[in-house]
């Protein structure tokens, strides 16, 4: 018989056609096989069996799936044209699904598959949802609306979780109308597609032919040089922005050529979602980084080099400071704050420290550093230890006449005026090495 106008409706919970029909020859049906396997439309749904005999499995390249087909020549419009089937969602908490079954062990809650033939197994099965898919308004516990299309798989105890939703409504929205369904706004003219209990994995495949081969699929974020294009990590799931804490963008700035443009930038956020600042930028033509944003609106500017020819590194160039640039700049609070430190893994304590003010000390990295170098006052630096040159000590002056382990001292450019107190002055006059004492005496130790 020729199938059309065939009207199902629900009545009291129940699939009713108002014509009787059976389509297709069926099989008798397996006593494990859920019900209404014969091929029917009656009180509990239509049923459009698939005979195993004579079908693919058996080589011969018949088909016998059975298969609902329905045709349109509609073309969409906002009057609900073109729709093939209607889902009438009749209560507020009640759900339309396409369902999909699978035989399981009850005992082991396997599949229930003969490994051999690859039927069902002839005993110690049920029938169990694995799939749905489908849509509904208001959750199951009646305290909250959903209002979404959703994906739902079974879980390890048999109960069907939605895994994938796209709202009809802003759920964002739905807390202080969960007792006043009727006021949820259904449509919205941007949605926010969810996962749940779910990762989201894209599967990296390398493209071999067609008009992308040489690339590899990935996970896109598209969009002109006028748009931003985020990826958003935030404390809710829903679109308010209140949620945002962290972003990371392709931002706006204008492609001139050469490269340029369509920058990254790694955004962090306040509490209630507004936008701090900028935590990384990186350059597209260049790679330069830029870190956050220092006291006085600097920042840093930081490049690595890396190159077979010998020049390698890392080279950080701000772009503004108190004097010139410089290759690294350390901003601390006190002149305590260590600027750099440095140890040998392993070790107990650090074996070089420089502090902001620029002292500087060193150790052996088993105990505490014991030498020290700094600034005391206006052109004096000082050591609290010892001090060794192991080839010549120089005193404004480049001439060591060919010697080693000398020390050279240049001709005073201000012999000492004055008369030093608790000690003396050694200075070079004319050539002459010279000593005053604290008497005032000037004594010639050696001539010129």
């Amino acid at each position: 018989m020729a199938l059309r106008d065939i009207d199902l409706k629900y009545v009291n919970g129940a699939l009713v056609s108002s014509k009787a029909m059976r389509v297709g020859s069926a099989p008798s049906a397996p006593s494990n096989l859920p019900a209404g396997y014969g091929g029917s439309a009656t009180a509990t749904g239509l049923t459009i069996s698939s005979s195993y005999a004579g079908g693919d499995d058996d080589g011969t390249g018949t088909d016998s799936t059975g298969r609902l087909n329905l045709y349109s020549y509609q073309r969409a419009n906002n009057y609900s044209f073109g729709e093939n089937i209607r889902h009438f969602i009749m209560r507020s908490d009640a759900k339309t699904m396409q369902a999909f079954y699978m035989p399981v062990q009850t005992s082991t809650k396997k599949g229930g598959y003969d490994g051999t033939t690859r039927d069902p197994m002839a005993s110690g099965i049920s029938w169990k949802p694995v799939v749905w898919q489908g849509a509904h308004y208001e959750a199951n516990d009646h305290g909250s609306v959903h209002g979404h299309w959703e994906l739902e798989v079974a879980d390890s105890s048999g109960a069907l979780q939605g895994r994938l939703e796209i709202p009809f409504i802003d759920q964002s929205k739905t807390a202080a109308q969960t007792d006043d369904m009727a006021n949820v706004v259904v449509g919205i003219d941007y949605t926010n597609i969810r996962t749940n209990l779910a990762d989201f994995s894209v599967r990296a495949q390398n493209i071999t032919t067609g008009d992308y081969a040489g690339q590899t699929t990935c996970l896109r974020v598209g969009g002109g040089n006028d748009k931003v294009k985020d990826i958003l990590l935030s404390i809710s799931s829903d679109m308010q922005n209140s949620g945002r804490r962290w972003g990371f963008r392709a931002n706006t700035t204008t492609e001139s050529g050469s490269n340029a443009g369509t920058d990254l930038q790694i955004l962090r956020y306040a509490d209630d979602g507004t936008q701090l600042g900028t935590g990384l930028g990186m350059e597209r033509s260049t790679g330069n980084a830029t870190f956050g944003a220092a006291p006085g609106g600097r920042s840093s500017r930081v490049a690595a080099v890396w190159s077979t020819s010998g020049h390698h590194g890392f080279s950080a160039q701000p772009s503004a400071s108190p004097g010139s640039g410089a290759a690294f700049d350390a901003v601390l609070t006190a002149t305590t704050d260590r600027a750099f430190q440095a140890d040998v893994s392993g070790d107990a304590n650090r074996r070089w420290v420089v502090l902001a003010d620029g002292n500087m000390s060193w150790g052996d990295g088993t105990a505490s550093r014991d030498v020290n170098l700094y600034r005391t006052s206006a052109d004096v630096l000082k050591t609290d230890d010892s001090f060794t040159v192991g080839a010549n000590l120089r005193i404004n002056t480049t001439s060591v006449a060919a010697g080693v382990g000398v020390i050279a001292v240049a001709n005073a450019t201000t012999p000492p005026p004055n008369t030093p107190s608790g000690g003396g002055v050694i200075y070079v006059e004319a050539g002459a090495l010279k000593y005053k004492g604290s008497s005032g005496t000037v004594t010639t130790i050696a001539p010129a």
